[in-house]
């Protein structure tokens, strides 16, 4: 091999392998680490054979043949380097064409999804389009023809003024023998008040009512000492036997305990007589008039009427069984049948309760007996309201102004009978608390003494206890915290007050309540009709919670459906939920004050209408400074649940709804619990989420927490939650803290509920697992959101430290392995990425 040539730069020599050469443009030629430099430093050819042009990589070439003669062995190698740069470069080439096919298939399953929703929603978009069309060309045919009834409606109206104008004269002639002729057949010679010139029939009605109401209020009914009977039975009288169906039937005076006609019958005779007029006076004054609150007022005084007869014939009753039953068998130790029947007429057993529903109905009633007169009282008591409860206006500025109502009745004095304002002064109030009961605004409440230290309750009932006589377990010791301290601020002499109390509320008063707003009944039975339809058509998409599995299979007593009833009754859910609350609404620095509420809404409401504080029931309000922990809020649930089961086994009777005189059974059903994950947990029993067995629905222990495998999990039953349950209730104190970290489970009064599921009635509502879960984390903690930096477009850093963010390198990654589905991958990648 001759001698080589060399670089004109670094003098050393060229060598095809070793040493390679490069030229340039301008022809000449340099080793490639030279050719390198001079670019790097940005220099021009050392030869100077043109101008001061920089060089550039552009500017370099490869000679394609060699300069200088190589020997056989330095060719091989050469070939076997350019071979091996080859084959490197393949292998990544190969390399990147995987990625991009597996980024290809990706992409390609991402873009048939995306197409196939494009697809419905635009067979979607073309579905409404020609609704929407279809619906233009009905609107205008709907015009057209509104405009052709328009001008036929006016045509008609035309003719009625005539009509009308011809028939004001007959009327006139006829009005007068029309109302003497009613006045002759009612009695209206008796002494009734009427204003002169009584314009209407209606209004006459409602005079003649109001009459009927007031002698009933200014009558006196006293039990008589004896009474004179017209025979003695011809049986003998069994004291044990149930003598309740002797009640007034339309007649009077009737066997088998009528009366003779005798001076001392003749004061109870006269008013026997008396009332059995009015019933019947009632009778024909109901179709007079077809005004609803009419009817409720008619409806409302004739059962008061009839009330009152019945208590005569009771007394009749028992009067003649203590002069007709033998010495021997009407002793004290035998009770009277009469007597010892319950208040509300039931009977032990499935016979349900009833309430006496009619007074929430009478809010919506007042000032239709009186049209003129009532209505005053009916205002002043309004404007009393108006000012104390809106705009707490003081109590006593608020009697100023029922006193000033008072002076105005008295100056009616010339205008109405003696009777009539006396009747009225009764029902305008002379203070406020009269004010609010005339409205009967305050709920039906019982009243607790609640320990500050085990939050025992104790009712606030008689002699009551002054120490707190709770046990937290069977074999503890009670608890002995004062629940009074004394007090002599307002009185000056010692008097025991609660240190803590607690109002329940009671649920059948508040349901009654519920129930005769005019609105409900019609908003329940239409979600009934609705929801029976639904269970006929069988959808696969459930819009509701009462659409769900649970409620759908759930059974009542009769095994049935909730829509599947008679129309006088009601099947309704009630969700529970409870939370605390900062009472004095987070105005006080570092406040530290929790309150507890516990409320209930019903489920058959729409969605809309569910939570709206009207139909909201405030079961109570534990008061603070501190909240119960664990097992201390069964003492209020239990209150609860005692309502509830009532109003389950048997259910409530209403007597008289607004859209059902006759009465309404309603029945109703705890399910679910809706809470944050810490109240689902308490209420029900379960322990906190951060325990052993920190899920609700099954026994994953927290080491497993990791196991996405839910055909692994191993389920809970409701047989073996009450099992622990009742384990655990009648346990001591060291056992039960053995068999909660056993098995996560404490004894809850929702148990006592026969249809009660814990493992699938509770529910973490969405507010909190969302709102104020997730969502908040995101925008806080990841995306740095904070109330504290003011809003703008992002030119500007925050006044604060930028949360830290992971490196782009670290983020790709993240990202490759979510799209490839590398689990190995995704293991070893950090929390922040993710």
């Amino acid at each position: 091999m001759s001698s080589l040539p060399s670089c004109g730069v670094c003098m050393n020599a060229i060598h095809p392998v070793d040493k390679p050469a490069k030229y340039i443009v301008c022809g000449h030629v340099f080793c490639s680490e030279c050719i390198f430099k001079l670019v790097i430093k940005d220099r021009s050819c050392p030869y100077k054979c043109r101008s001061d042009a920089r060089l550039r990589f552009r500017d370099v070439r490869t000679l394609p043949f060699s300069i200088v003669s190589t020997s056989e062995s330095e060719d091989y190698k050469a070939v076997l380097g350019v071979i091996q740069a080859v084959a490197l470069q393949r292998q990544n080439l190969q390399k990147i064409a995987d990625e991009n096919a597996q980024r290809i298939k990706t992409l390609s399953a991402r873009i048939t999804n995306q197409t196939s929703s494009l697809s419905r929603f635009a067979a979607s978009t073309r579905k409404a389009a020609a609704d929407q069309k279809e619906a233009l060309q009905h609107l205008g045919g709907t015009e057209d023809r509104l405009s052709q009834e328009i001008e036929r409606e006016k045509t008609l109206l035309a003719e009625l003024a005539a009509a009308q104008h011809r028939l004001s004269g007959a009327k006139a002639s006829l009005s007068k023998a029309r109302s003497s002729n009613i006045l002759r057949g009612l009695g209206a010679g008796e002494g009734i008040p009427l204003m002169p010139g009584t314009p209407s029939l209606n209004i006459l009605a409602a005079y003649f009512l109001q009459d009927i109401r007031y002698k009933l209020l200014a009558s006196p009914f006293t039990k008589p000492k004896s009474l004179v009977f017209a025979s003695r039975p011809k049986y003998p009288i069994d004291p044990n036997a149930n003598h309740d169906n002797y009640t007034y039937r339309g007649t009077f005076n009737h066997a088998p305990y009528d009366l003779i006609q005798c001076p001392s019958n003749s004061l109870f005779l006269r008013q026997e007589a008396q009332l059995h007029e009015w019933a019947i006076k009632l009778q024909s004054l109901q179709p007079l008039y077809t005004d609803p609150n009419y009817q409720l007022s008619c409806q409302s005084l004739g059962k008061q009427v009839i009330d009152a007869l019945n208590q005569l014939f009771q007394w009749k009753l028992e009067i003649y069984h203590e002069q007709h039953v033998p010495p021997q068998t009407s002793s004290a130790e035998t009770p009277n049948p009469v007597l010892a029947l319950n208040p509300q007429g039931t009977e032990a057993g499935n016979t349900p309760p009833t309430i006496e529903s009619t007074r929430y109905l009478q809010i919506y009633d007042r000032g239709t007996n009186d049209p003129l007169y009532l209505r005053f009282v009916l205002g002043a008591v309004i404007l009393v309201l108006i000012l104390h409860v809106v705009f707490n206006v003081p109590q006593n500025v608020c009697e100023v102004v029922l006193a000033l109502g008072h002076d105005q009745l008295d100056g009616l004095g010339g205008l109405i009978s003696k009777e009539h304002l006396q009747h009225l002064s009764k029902l305008l109030p002379k203070t406020v608390k009269g004010a609010l009961s005339a409205f009967d605004l305050d709920p039906t409440v019982r009243r607790y003494l609640v320990c500050p230290q085990c939050y025992g309750i104790v009712p606030k009932e008689g002699s009551y206890p002054k120490i707190c006589p709770h046990r937290e377990a069977p074999d503890s010791p009670p608890c002995n915290a004062k629940l009074v301290r004394t007090d002599s601020r307002e009185t000056g002499q010692d008097t025991d007050r609660p240190i803590k109390e607690y109002v329940h509320q009671s649920f059948p008063e508040w349901l009654g309540r519920f129930l005769c707003r005019p609105d409900v009944e019609a908003i329940l039975d239409r979600r009934k009709a609705e929801f029976k339809a639904k269970a006929q058509e069988k959808p696969t998409l459930v819009y509701d919670i009462l659409e769900s599995k649970a409620i759908q299979e759930f059974a009542w007593p009769d095994g049935k459906a909730f829509f599947d009833c008679p129309d006088d009754e009601f099947r309704l859910f009630f969700a529970l939920s409870g939370d605390g609350f900062n009472p004095f609404s987070n105005k006080e620095a570092k406040q530290t004050v929790t309150s507890t509420g516990l409320y209930l809404f019903c489920l058959n409401l729409p969605l809309e209408e569910r939570q709206k504080p009207e139909n909201v029931y405030l079961a109570g309000v534990i008061p603070g400074p501190d909240k119960p922990s664990t097992s201390q809020i069964n003492h209020y649930i239990s209150l609860i649940v005692d309502d509830f089961q009532l109003c389950w086994t048997t259910g409530v009777r209403y007597t008289h709804t607004w859209k059902r005189p006759a009465g309404v059974l309603a029945r109703t059903a705890l399910m679910p619990v809706l809470a944050d994950a810490l109240g689902i947990r308490q209420l029900c029993g379960y322990g906190s989420p951060t325990s052993q067995f920190f899920c609700t629905f099954c026994w994953l222990p927290f080491s497993d927490i990791e196991n996405f495998d839910k055909t692994s999990w191993p389920s809970r039953s409701l047989d073996s939650h009450r099992f622990w349950a009742g384990q655990w209730k009648d346990a001591d104190s060291a056992s039960r803290a053995k068999l909660f970290r056993e098995h996560g489970l404490r004894y809850t009064p929702l148990l006592r509920l026969p249809y009660f599921n814990p493992p699938l009635f509770c529910i973490v509502d969405t507010m909190h697992n969302l709102l104020t879960g997730l969502l908040m984390r995101h925008c806080r903690n990841i995306w740095g959101m904070d109330l504290e930096i003011e809003a703008g477009d992002g030119e500007f850093a925050p006044g604060r430290a930028i949360p830290s963010q992971p490196s782009s390198e670290a983020m790709r990654k993240a990202r490759r392995a979510i799209e490839l589905g590398d689990v190995k991958a995704l293991v070893k990648t950090r929390q922040e990425p993710l």
